[in-house]
């Protein structure tokens, strides 16, 4: 329903809310006035129009709410000072008193509030004789509540502009890893296999067309990627019903992907042994999927950098609650364990999913990359 609402324009919404509510109002005073035995009170053309006027005025609420605000004021304040039936509740001004709240700035809403008070104290002090204590209440309780509801309402908004922005921020975060995920590995194996076929190149040119179509295809499948990044960001203003380029919806890579992943730094010169255990028959949530890929990835890229031809050890174990990880290389080590975008982008999609990650160096020698994420 609530869908459904969001799509007629504000107009219309206002249009009907005024329709509605003057309909409510002049009903009300017209079977109170045929009950009432009093002809002093009773519903003539003008009590009518007055209404008519009070509320029929809130289609531009939206628009024009200082305007509003005024008009439907003028209007409830000179009903109430004429000798007729009161409708339940003043509607047309309170939610005129609202919308001022709501839709204009803090400034110009704190002085309205200010204007109304002294309008309704005017109002009820001038018929100090008939006014009880129960209409002053009533009617600050009645008009401070529609402002103070107009002004939470502008805080909503905020707060819903502030996570959106938040949210937009999160996904600029989130592309930024992505792109230095998927550049920092194929520019890896690009950067070692063009050393490598330089090297190769005057005595053994067969295995360095070898080596320079490996550095095609790691610069095709770099530029894939980028692609699909790059795709999101041009969505990101287009319409949902759109058509998506094929490069945006290609989908991410996800474990099923490591024995290329693992083919491709094999033919950059790194030793790798995978080794996959368990059962997949449960599949792994998308983000655990993606970020499991992500964190083998990052740290085979890291062997690549830093472990020269040294071998590495890739295990993933499938279990029933969890994904375990293990990246291990027979390398030098590191020499600091808390730097670097990679591990930090590591630990990070770890932490989001409510997962753990250790990384350091290993006793015997190497370095080692382990991580558990829940299912």
């Amino acid at each position: 329903m609530r869908r459904r609402l969001a799509t007629v324009p504000d107009v219309v919404q206002d249009a009907l809310l005024a329709v509605v509510l003057a309909a409510v109002a002049i009903a009300s005073v017209v079977i109170v006035a045929h009950q009432h035995e009093d002809p002093h009170e009773h519903a003539p053309a003008l009590a009518i129009v007055l209404l008519l006027v009070e509320h029929l005025v809130l289609v531009a609420r939206r628009r024009h709410p200082v305007a509003i605000w005024l008009v439907t004021g003028i209007a409830a304040c000179v009903y109430g000072m004429a000798p007729y039936v009161d409708p339940p509740l003043p509607f047309g001004a309170l939610l005129g008193v609202y919308t001022v709240a709501a839709y204009t700035p803090r400034r110009t809403a704190l002085r309205a509030a200010v204007a109304t008070a002294i309008f309704i104290t005017g109002s009820l002090a001038s018929r100090w004789a008939d006014a009880s204590l129960g209409d002053w209440f009533t009617a600050f309780v009645t008009v401070g509540s529609a402002w103070l509801l107009g002004a939470y309402t502008v805080e909503l908004r905020d707060r819903a502009a502030k996570q959106a922005r938040q949210a937009a921020a999160d996904e600029r975060l989130r592309i930024a890893r992505e792109l230095h995920d998927i550049a920092a590995h194929q520019v890896s194996v690009i950067a070692i296999q063009a050393e490598a076929g330089q090297a190769l190149l005057p005595d053994q040119p067969a295995r360095a067309a070898t080596v320079l179509a490996t550095i095609g295809d790691a610069a095709r499948d770099a530029l894939t990627e980028l692609r699909r990044v790059l795709g999101v960001l041009r969505d990101v203003d287009r319409d949902a019903t759109a058509s998506p380029t094929s490069a945006a919806t290609e989908p991410q890579p996800g474990l099923d992907d490591l024995d290329d992943l693992v083919a491709r730094v094999r033919d950059a010169g790194v030793a790798v042994d995978l080794t996959v255990e368990g059962s997949r028959d449960v599949p792994l949530p998308d983000g655990v999927d993606l970020s499991a890929y992500r964190i083998v990835q990052e740290a085979l890229t890291n062997v690549l950098k830093h472990a020269g031809s040294a071998r590495a050890e890739v295990n993933v174990r499938f279990l029933p609650h969890q994904l375990d990880l293990e990246i291990r290389d027979e390398g030098c080590g590191a020499t600091r364990t808390n730097g670097g975008h990679g591990l930090v982008g590591m630990r990070e999609r770890v932490d989001l999913l409510g997962g753990e990650l250790t990384a350091g160096n290993r006793p015997g020698g190497g370095f080692a990359v382990s991580a558990r994420l829940p299912r």
